[in-house]
């Protein structure tokens, strides 16, 4: 998905075991790519969103130009998520006119 700087992004996580039942209290083990390098200048934001379902948003804002991913590991169930990649331009370059949709 081809985004400009500024923009936060959400997206959503399940945290469930084996029979699909919500693991909560979770510390997630994450890392930030830009342009498939390892980038520790932006850490996701983890919360837990739906302690009865198990989801956790995470986000991240994006500060700087290039392709962004991010990789998120579920200790606690070593079940592991892997964003989209976010193609992040400047303003000149990102097109206002373009529609965007965003579904599962």
């Amino acid at each position: 998905m081809r985004i400009k700087t500024g923009i936060t992004i959400h997206e959503i996580v399940v945290s469930s075991d084996q029979n699909n039942n919500p693991v909560t209290g979770v510390t997630f083990d994450s890392a930030f790519f830009i342009d498939g390098n390892s980038y520790t200048g932006i850490t996701p934001t983890i919360s837990l969103a739906n302690g009865s379902i198990g989801t956790y948003q995470a986000s991240f804002s994006a500060s700087t130009t290039g392709d962004h991913q991010f990789y998120l590991k579920n200790p606690s169930t070593n079940v592991i998520y892997i964003s989209d990649v976010y193609q992040v331009v400047s303003d000149s370059e990102f097109d206002t006119s373009a529609t965007i949709y965003v579904g599962l």
